[in-house]
């Protein structure tokens, strides 16, 4: 009988999994690059694989008598060349039609022309909305450019995008949509499944997935999913799984936590690669490089703290930004970049370039 992802490991297995919880030195260094200059607060940023920086704030806007919190996003190079892709009055076709709305999310297609920014109105309302990357709308049917929607991802064929839907609130579980952008044809995928968590693969028509009963009765289920035949290869039970599953940028692994500092790595057929020592919430891998850039919080479960790195070479994790505390932080898909959102009184968006250099 097969062993159950749940399950003990063999000793021969085990041997990965030594906690790493030493605090080293690493090869990974953080070089000042540039703080991205706004008059509003930055919220939100994602990279692009050409080293642009789309990023979304946060502003009042007084409209008459009230006030509406809105939100704008640019696109800025290294060089600081600046670009409004949305302005706070983008849906103000006239004053009574002006309302709230937040930026909560920025995607960019894979070859980099195209923007999907997620926004969401006063009455909890998402959807994505599309751009091309230098400006201007991009139409998807009957002229509209936008899909109902969260969690989205541009696809590796860059004319797709998956989106997720809500299967039971509040986002607890979700179902998994793919829009073919262009044609504006909208694909119902794995329709009587419903999922905690999806992962898009890069490079990839798939999706690594942790199914979930609507009754919550059964353990999580590991998926893989093919995004354009609708199958599922099916991995196995996570009942330790608590969360933060990512693909590596490689496509080839993926990751989750199964405790408070226990994160786990898998090849994408399920095989266990090894686990890592790092603290439940933010991570994301530095590129191909194997290593992982997390947020370090100032105390348990905050919201707040330092930008750290664990280093599969040297077994080791470090904080790469010693003197400024954040809130959040982008990691480039190369994972040369980073930018930080400080957690100052007056946060600032700051970009740095991450090197490997041996000691």
């Amino acid at each position: 009988m097969s062993r159950r992802l749940g399950q003990h490991f063999p000793a021969s297995v085990a041997i990965l999994l030594v906690p790493l919880l030493a605090h080293g030195q690493t090869c990974w260094q953080a070089e000042f690059v540039r703080t991205i200059g706004s008059e509003d607060v930055p919220v939100v940023a994602a990279w692009s694989s050409d080293t642009r920086l789309a990023y979304g704030t946060e502003k009042i806007v007084p409209v008459g008598d009230v006030s509406h919190r809105c939100g704008e996003v640019y696109v800025v190079t290294l060089a600081g060349e600046k670009q409004r892709i949305l302005k706070h009055d983008y849906f103000r076709r006239e004053p009574a039609s002006s309302f709230s709305f937040s930026v909560d999310r920025i995607i960019w297609s894979p070859d980099a022309t195209k923007l999907g920014v997620e926004l969401t109105n006063e009455d909890g309302v998402t959807a994505l909305f599309i751009f091309k990357s230098k400006g201007g709308e991009l139409s998807i049917r009957n002229g509209t450019n936008f899909i109902p929607g969260y969690g989205a991802a541009w696809l590796a064929d860059n004319a797709s995008l998956g989106i997720l839907a809500e299967a039971l609130a509040p986002r607890l579980l979700h179902r998994v949509f793919v829009v073919r952008v262009e044609a504006g044809r909208t694909i119902v995928l794995f329709q009587s499944r419903t999922f905690a968590a999806v992962a898009w693969v890069p490079g990839k028509m798939q999706a690594v997935l942790v199914e979930r009963d609507l009754e919550f009765a059964q353990p999580p289920q590991l998926l893989v999913g093919d995004l354009e035949s609708g199958e599922v290869q099916q991995l196995g039970e996570v009942p330790d799984y608590l969360g933060g599953l990512r693909v590596v940028p490689d496509g080839e692994r993926f990751s989750y936590f199964v405790g408070q500092n226990k994160l786990v790595m898998r090849q994408l057929n399920g095989e266990l690669v090894g686990e890592v020592t790092i603290p439940l919430g933010r991570y994301e891998w530095l590129g191909r490089s194997g290593a992982i850039a997390f947020l370090e919080p100032q105390e348990p479960g905050g919201a707040s703290g330092w930008l750290a790195v664990w280093d599969p070479v040297t077994q080791a994790r470090t904080r790469l930004i010693a003197d400024a505390r954040i809130q959040d932080f982008w990691v480039s898909p190369e994972g040369n970049l980073v930018a930080i959102l400080t957690a100052d009184e007056n946060p600032e968006l700051k970009v740095y370039r991450l090197r490997c250099k041996p000691p």
